[in-house]
């Protein structure tokens, strides 16, 4: 990607980021320009810094809070067809997928060259967390769960 894009381009690891394989990578690399933060309690000074937010799958359990919050604060995403799927999220759409690395970073290239892709992504990320994050919509699965739950008792 420095190559494509420049040498002034980071990739920034943030959260429990205790795996020694990550950092052992890192450390191989030899890249000032990938940095391992680990825990970081306000996670709002790099979504407004940001142009994109990368989301691979290390594990997929639940629902994928962090490209909610990513697409709230209005970066594009670029993660894996497994978070894609269990969020209903379609590529070039609301957000790209790629499963390999390779194809991660050519993702993340189109991603940064193309204004008018990314401006769609975001757009269109914004509109389904509006929707899909919404006190209301909450409300209402969580009756509906209570309520299959009562009628099964």
């Amino acid at each position: 990607m420095q190559k494509q894009l420049g040498q002034d381009i980071e990739l920034i690891i943030i959260g429990n980021n205790t795996v020694e394989e990550i950092a052992q990578k890192v450390n191989i690399l030899n890249n000032q320009s990938i940095k391992i933060l680990g825990k970081v309690d306000d996670l709002r000074p790099f979504y407004n810094q940001a142009r994109l937010f990368v989301a691979p799958t290390r594990y997929a359990a639940g629902i994928p809070h962090k490209v909610h919050e990513a697409a709230a604060y209005g970066l594009p995403i670029v993660t894996t067809s497994l978070i894609a799927q269990q969020l209903g999220w379609k590529h070039e759409s609301e957000l790209l997928v790629a499963d390999h690395n390779v194809d991660f970073a050519q993702q993340c290239i189109k991603l940064y060259r193309d204004f008018t892709l990314w401006n769609k992504l975001r757009k269109n990320a914004i509109k389904r967390v509006e929707i899909e994050c919404s006190p209301q919509v909450f409300s209402q699965r969580l009756s509906s769960i209570f309520i299959a739950r009562s009628a099964r008792e």
